[in-house]
């Protein structure tokens, strides 16, 4: 056989495509980076292009609720509910005071006449009108061109109401467009970015100076217009109209119609994305290249000391067991190839043992081939039969000295067809000589390295004595077996004669042990039973009684026995004694009640158990119930005394419930009194609070004149203070309407998920200010729902602030979920929790409640009583969970209002 031959280049390949196995994934991974940061830039630009859009609705936001509360204040003076000419002037002169950019003011009556300015203009100008009159509630008109300047405008408008509620008019600001101040003066845009004020019509309200579009155009870009009617508020990737790519980030004002939207530029995103692809595809190349030269240097390193060794193996398969791999080359191979002769030595060295086993052992050993030649046989066998080596050798196994071979021919033909010979064989052989031998073999399949079947290896045992041994004992142990079966016969009589006299006698020696047993548990039964027994013979003497009957009746045992019955019998009942052993001979069980007579005289009552026993003797049960009687006495005593004291309740209860009522009316007087005082003094405070707010606004927009930096630290400070005594008077005014019962509340669809955004951009700057965290989880689908807006705003507002307020730690999170037909919201944070004994306190009017924490009694404790009167009007109920030290969680239900 030739020695196999070396194919190098395999090997080569196997270890470049291990590196490529390596570098491939790294590729991979550099890409998916590459990608990932690229877009992780996109969605950084997007979140400050957003942040951007936020600051500008919320501008815009402010700006309106500003004019709005102006508006409020206008509507409630006289002088303008009278629309009176007279005070035009000083209203004009306030107006403009408190906001540069209204061009004007006016009031206009419910004939859309305009009162101030006294100016003609026909009801074509004031379009408007209609819009208040409907809703009767603040308006924002659609923007328009003004005639004659032809600069856009657009009016804000209040309903006025007589004292009856009736419209009588309108008070209105006019915006001039062109000035509206889109973003605050600290907020600066980066280069090339644009921001903007729309409608959802497409129509630009305002715009940053440096957008290049007029304000009235419509020529928004379509995507971003079509994503802000469905999604509200996100991020999109558009480019504009200067064919410069932005990112954009859009968001509604609330309660306008309008969306703000800002964009920055994406080029330099684009740029990096660029510059980390070209450095990626360089290295990689790079990687690639070194793979290539590693597993080409690595393959021609290995491949000659293999290429040795492989050389050896053929040598050795041909034959020539004295062939040796080379010891040369490196450390590694050096091993394989000193291990490689280690094998081939311990191989030599296992033949040479198992030769001389073979050949030592008294067994015989035969080797055959898939034809049955005989390929190998060992000394033990040749003495055995007699045969020489060399005449068995080659020859066929079955026709040389297996007799009457057919059988075990073809059994062996078969086991090499299956691939399954038989472990365990037994058959007889010829020797030369001719005698028949026996022979047990153990059974072994040949296979070569391809599992192909080459022939089959035996080690036999000659039991051919041991069987004939084996046979004459086995006739010899017959004959034992009958003679010892007729002895075995009287044997087995004479055994069960023999049980079953035992049998017998064990009988009668536990029927025995079964009477002495009962004998002793009837006697322990009757000394150790809680109540006297005592036995009466047909005399009318005692002849039994148990140690509970000596101590019942003061007498020893030797002096109850043969004493008559009668003796501890009270003479009143001695005849009815005599009446119960009459109707116990009659085989009555008979159960009275008796008095009994002690020793010493004494009289006590007893229950009697009697009856009659088999040897007719009278058995008596005497029970001492004087404490059940005492008991008794006791208790219908307590009855009585218990009926006198309820009737005595049942009058005191009738005094108090109608001195009870009394106070209630008393106390309904006067909470109506406090109701309408409150109501009275809120709406007198909250007009000098709003001229006080807005006259310190005027202030520090230094109309009037500079200021230094204390004087606008103590302006803000009195501004701030004043809003808060405004939201307090307001809270007053609103428990002030709920207890009146005077609250109205308003029944429409609206979108939840745009009021939850807005609470959400408006209070997460204010947990971050306090270093908390705030989150939201907001359910998938539409949330539209049922309700009042402003007061489901008001009701969550109220809640938040609550968690704000008593979180020293943690966060603050906002769920919103959806269950059948109704949405459940709920508030919880991570703060000092309430007490289970301060929860009855939770809701009550100008209640706080004691929260571990110094400086937070602020407030006047009605936010949670107005919150819960607020979602009891709209059909829910405020829930609370809370445990002490580790937060709380309030939650209410809306029900859903379909879709908008």
């Amino acid at each position: 056989m030739k020695p196999a031959t070396a194919r190098p280049w395999r090997l080569r390949a196997q270890l470049f495509g291990l590196s490529l196995v390596i570098a491939v994934p790294l590729i991979v991974l550099l890409g998916y980076n590459l990608y990932r940061g690229a877009e992780r830039d996109k969605h950084e630009l997007g979140a400050a292009a957003l942040q951007l859009a936020h600051v500008a609705a919320q501008n815009a936001e402010y700006f309106l609720a500003e004019a709005q509360r102006t508006l409020e204040v206008l509507a409630q003076r006289p002088a303008v509910l009278a629309l009176d000419r007279n005070s035009c002037d000083s209203l004009l002169g306030d107006i403009q005071k408190l906001q540069p950019s209204f061009r004007h003011a006016m009031t206009v009556n419910r004939d859309g006449r305009i009162v101030c300015p006294a100016t003609a203009a026909g009801p074509s100008s004031i379009a408007w009108l209609n819009q208040v009159r409907d809703t009767m509630q603040f308006t924002i008109s659609a923007p328009a061109a003004d005639p004659g300047s032809k600069r856009w405008m657009v009016t804000l408008a209040y309903p006025l109401r007589d004292a009856g509620g009736t419209f009588i008019g309108a008070t209105a600001l006019v915006i001039d467009l062109e000035d509206y101040p889109l973003l605050p003066v600290t907020t600066a845009l980066p280069k090339g970015a644009v921001a903007g004020i729309a409608s959802y019509a497409g129509v630009v309200i305002a715009r940053s100076r440096d957008a290049g579009r007029p304000v009235g155009s419509s020529t928004l870009e379509s995507k971003l217009r079509a994503a802000a009617l469905v999604t509200k508020s996100g991020q999109l990737e558009v480019a504009g109209s200067d064919a410069i790519p932005r990112i954009y980030g859009y968001t509604p004002i609330t309660g306008s119609g309008w969306y703000a939207v800002a964009g920055i530029p994406a080029t330099e995103v684009y740029a990096a994305r660029r510059a980390r692809f070209i450095e990626g595809a360089l290295l990689t190349l790079a990687a690639l290249l070194l793979a290539a030269a590693g597993a080409y240097a690595a393959g021609r390193r290995i491949e000659q000391p293999l290429r040795r060794m492989a050389d050896v193996a053929g040598m050795v398969e041909a034959g020539d067991r004295a062939a040796r791999a080379s010891l040369a080359g490196a450390s590694e191979t050096v091993v394989l190839a000193s291990r490689f002769n280690a094998m081939l030595d311990a191989l030599d060295a296992g033949e040479r043992r198992a030769r001389e086993t073979l050949e030592n052992m008294h067994l015989i050993a035969v080797a055959l081939d898939e034809h049955g030649n005989v390929t190998f046989c060992n000394d033990f066998l040749l003495e055995l039969t007699g045969w020489r080596r060399e005449e068995l050798l080659g020859r066929n196994w079955f026709d040389a000295v297996v007799p009457d071979s057919g059988a075990v021919r073809a059994a062996f033909e078969h086991a090499l067809g299956d691939g399954n010979i038989p472990l365990h064989y037994e058959n007889e052989i010829f020797t030369r000589r001719g005698e028949c031998r026996l022979i047990y073999w153990n059974n072994t399949i040949l296979r070569d390295s391809a599992a192909r079947i080459v022939g089959t290896v035996s080690l036999g045992e000659d039991i051919t004595e041991r069987t004939r041994l084996e046979q004459g004992n086995r006739a010899q142990l017959e004959r034992l077996a009958r003679s010892e079966a007729d002895g075995k016969r009287l044997l087995e009589l004479a055994e069960r004669s023999r049980r079953a006299l035992l049998s017998v006698l064990e009988d009668q020696r536990l029927a025995e042990q079964a009477l002495r047993k009962s004998e002793m548990s009837y006697r322990a039964l009757i000394e150790n039973a809680a109540d006297a027994i005592v036995v009466v013979n047909p005399d009318g003497r005692l002849c039994q009684v148990n140690a509970r009957a000596c101590e019942m009746f003061g007498y020893s045992a030797e002096e109850f026995i043969g004493m008559p019955a009668s003796a501890i019998v009270a003479p009143a009942d001695v005849a009815g004694q005599r009446e119960t052993f009459r109707r116990v001979a009659a085989g009555e069980r008979v159960s009275v009640s008796r008095s009994y007579r002690r020793k010493d005289g004494s009289v006590f009552p007893v229950e009697i158990n009697a009856c009659q026993t088999v040897d007719g003797l009278v058995l008596g049960i005497v029970r001492d119930v004087t404490e059940r009687k005492r008991a008794e006495d006791e208790v219908r005593r307590l009855h009585e005394e218990l009926r006198r004291y309820a009737a005595d309740l049942e009058q005191r209860v009738a005094e108090r419930t109608a001195a009870l009522e009394a106070a209630k009316i008393r106390a309904e007087a006067a909470d109506r009194a406090k109701s309408g005082f409150l109501a009275t003094m809120s709406h007198e405070l909250r007009t000098p609070l709003n001229s006080i707010i807005g006259f310190t606004g005027v202030l520090q927009q230094k109309i009037p004149g500079p200021l230094n930096a204390e004087q606008e630290k103590q302006l803000g400070i009195v501004r701030n203070a004043s809003r808060h005594l405004l939201e307090l008077i307001n809270d007053v005014l609103d428990i002030s309407k709920v207890e009146a019962g005077e609250l109205s509340l308003a029944s429409e669809r609206f979108d939840l998920r745009e009021l939850l955004l807005r609470l959400g951009e408006t209070f997460s700057p204010q947990a971050a200010r306090r270093g908390l965290s705030y989150g939201q989880k907001i359910a998938e689908g539409d949330l539209f729902v049922s309700g009042d807006s402003r007061r489901v705003a008001q009701v969550l507002g109220n809640l938040i602030a609550n968690a704000l307020k008593f979180t020293p730690g943690g966060g603050i999170t906002l769920d919103c979920t959806r269950r059948d037909d109704a949405c459940i919201i709920a508030v919880s944070d991570t703060g000092v929790g309430i007490r289970p004994e301060d929860m009855n306190r939770l809701f009550r009017p100008f209640s706080q409640i004691e929260n571990g924490l110094t400086g937070l009694r602020e407030g006047t404790g009605l936010g949670l009583a107005i919150s819960r009167h607020l979602a009891q009007a709209m059909g829910a109920t405020i829930q609370v969970e809370s445990e002490w030290g580790k937060g709380s969680r309030f939650s209410f239900t809306l029900p859903m209002g379909g879709k908008a």
